[in-house]
This record gives structure tokens, C-alpha cells and sequence, in this order.
């Protein structure tokens, strides 16, 4: 009887095919989720897959690998996350989450969602439709008359001017230093957010800022104010008029106190006064660069006295105590070209 032949691989082959299937395996387990792409209201949209969910946003992990901050769902597409299978996990498991007007299974968010369920857009660049009896103020009329207005409500309109956003809080401008703080920290969070993404002004733009809200002082004894703000609307960033000193003398109370941006040519500075001339045709313009950055300070000490450099002042117009139909400017930001 013949002895059957009995078959068997070679031990390397063996070995190749095992190392095959194991890398085969490690890549499937490694793939990630299908991407896919979320757009926001406020910023670039995001590519990836949703990684985790809960009452406050979402946490993404983009194509590249990157894990991103929760993100709050009213910065998000509606349409977009509703889409995903995570997100339609969570929103099951909650029952009550159910927004005013909205359907049930989405996430409770009071003022976020309108009556189709879907996000609302941040009130930016839009006058303020019904501001109610709350009448318009100027700054200077609740430093005169403080007892007329304090704990009642105001209207106010300037530029934004600066941010302290770990306050909830940002300054308004009404021109030179007439200035005063907004609280907006009981405003819906939307508006929050929107406000949160206005980037300082460079010196050669400025947002134009409406506010509706309550005077108060920033302490029982204090002869400064704030708004506690109940609505604020911001315009897009608008350039800063540019003017010739001949519209200052012609029209003084049009300027006076208000910025303006002017440009003409370095003539020389006075170092003693924080100062220096530029000239404009056959007149000459006081600027003062006191309040610039030590950096700005120092480009202008490094220019030579009438090198007829190209200069933009962007700053408020001032009048002379002592001199008659003489003014100046107190700059904000100073460019060569």
C-alpha cells in the first residue's frame, strides 16, 4: 500500500501569511470612522468624526488627528450634526432636552434654538429694531448727571475700543477719553459668542457698537460707571475717517474729540513734549505719541528730523487750551510708509 503524501507549508511561508492577516487586522481596527465635514457659524468648518457628545457640544477629531475643544452646538450646523450616529445616540437618551418650540431629542438650550429647532444667528451688524423707552445718552451726560441716570436704563452707541473677556466685559468709545465698561455677562450665550469674536480694530477701522442697558456705578463710592448690558448689536469694522487739518479749522466742532486718521510727511520731533510735527501742505500738525506702545515710541525717536517720510496718524482731535484755532492730535497708532 502506498504511503498518502502529506502536504504541509513551508515554516516561512506559514510565518508570511500570519504576518499579512495581523497587519490587516491592526490596519481595520486602526481605520477610523467615515469624516465627515461639520460646518459653524463662527469659524472654518471641521472635517473628521464626532469622538464625543454631551448636554454642552461636541468634541471632534479632525482628518488630521487633531482632538478639538468641545464645541457649543449653536456654533454648529443643525443639519449637519444631526446627521451623525453619535450625536442621534445622545439626543435619544434624552427625552426632556426638548427646546422651547423645538422636537424632542435635541439639546436644551434656551434662546439658541428657534421655533423650526434650528440654531439662530448671532445678532451682528443689525440696528437694534425696538429699543424700547430707553432713551440715547451720551458719556457726558451721565458724568454731569449721574443721579438722572443711575439704575435706569440707556441707549449708547461709540466704537469698540477694548476686550477683557475673562470679565465679560468690553470698553466703548464715544471719542478721546470718553469712555465707559459694558458687562455683558447675563446676555444670552449667543450674543456672548458674537461678541467674543470681534477682534480688536486695527487703529485704521473701528466697529460701531449700539447698547441697550442699566447705569451703575463700579462701586458703591465710585465716580466711574458701567452698563450692564441687556442688548448690544455690532456693526462690521468701518474705516476711520480720513481728514486734512483744513477740515479741522474749517469745521472744529465736527472734529473735536473725534478720531480721524490723517496722513502726510514726518518733519521733526520734540522729544521733551512726547511729540512731533507733520506737515500737511503749508501747515503743520502737532501729534502726541504718549499713549503708543514703547515699540511705536521708539520707531518715531528713530527718525531723522525733516526726512519728509511718508507718516498715517490715526488718533483724536484736539484743540490747543492756549492757542485760538489751533489743535492736534492724540495718537492712537503712527505708520511709516
Amino acid at each position: 500500500m502506498q504511503t498518502p503524501i502529506i502536504l504541509r507549508p513551508l515554516p516561512h511561508f506559514t510565518n508570511l501569511i500570519q504576518k499579512i492577516v495581523f497587519i490587516a487586522c491592526a490596519l481595520c481596527a486602526a481605520m477610523p470612522g467615515e469624516a465627515a465635514t461639520f460646518k459653524r457659524k463662527f469659524g472654518a468648518a471641521i472635517t473628521g468624526e464626532v469622538l464625543s457628545v454631551n448636554k454642552d457640544g461636541i468634541v471632534f477629531k479632525t482628518i488630521e488627528g487633531r482632538i478639538t475643544v468641545r464645541i457649543p452646538y449653536y456654533e454648529l450646523d443643525e443639519a449637519d450634526i444631526s446627521r451623525d450616529e453619535k450625536v442621534k445616540t445622545f439626543r435619544a437618551t434624552q427625552p426632556s432636552a426638548t427646546p422651547p418650540g423645538g422636537r424632542p431629542g435635541q439639546p436644551s438650550a434656551p434662546g439658541l434654538l428657534d421655533s423650526d429647532g434650528n440654531p439662530t444667528l448671532p445678532n451682528v451688524g443689525l440696528s437694534i429694531s425696538s429699543p424700547g423707552p430707553a432713551p440715547e445718552v451720551q458719556f457726558e451726560d451721565i458724568r454731569r448727571q449721574p443721579d438722572k441716570y443711575l439704575n435706569q436704563s440707556v441707549q449708547m452707541k461709540g466704537a469698540l475700543y477694548s476686550q477683557a473677556t475673562n470679565r465679560w466685559l468690553f470698553n466703548l468709545s464715544q471719542g478721546g477719553q470718553r469712555r465707559i465698561d459694558v458687562l455683558y455677562d447675563r446676555l444670552p450665550p449667543e450674543k456672548r459668542a458674537a461678541i467674543l469674536q470681534q477682534r480688536k480694530p486695527s487703529a485704521f477701522e473701528a466697529i460701531a457698537v449700539t447698547v441697550v442697558g442699566t447705569v451703575h456705578r463700579q462701586s458703591p463710592t465710585s465716580v466711574y460707571y458701567e452698563i450692564r448690558a441687556t442688548d448690544v448689536v455690532m456693526s462690521a469694522p468701518a474705516p476711520v475717517q480720513r481728514i486734512q487739518y483744513t477740515d479741522i479749522l474749517l469745521q472744529p466742532e465736527e472734529y473735536i474729540e473725534r478720531i480721524a486718521q490723517m496722513k502726510g510727511t514726518f518733519d521733526y520731533k520734540v522729544t521733551e513734549t512726547q511729540s512731533f510735527y507733520m506737515t500737511q501742505g503749508d501747515n503743520k500738525i502737532d501729534v502726541f505719541y504718549e499713549n503708543l506702545p514703547l515699540e511705536k515710541q521708539a520707531l518715531i525717536l528713530q527718525q531723522k528730523n525733516f526726512s519728509k517720510t511718508a507718516v498715517t496718524v490715526v488718533g483724536t482731535v484736539k484743540r490747543f487750551n492756549n492757542r485760538q484755532n489751533t489743535y492736534y492730535i492724540m495718537a492712537t497708532d503712527v505708520v511709516f510708509r
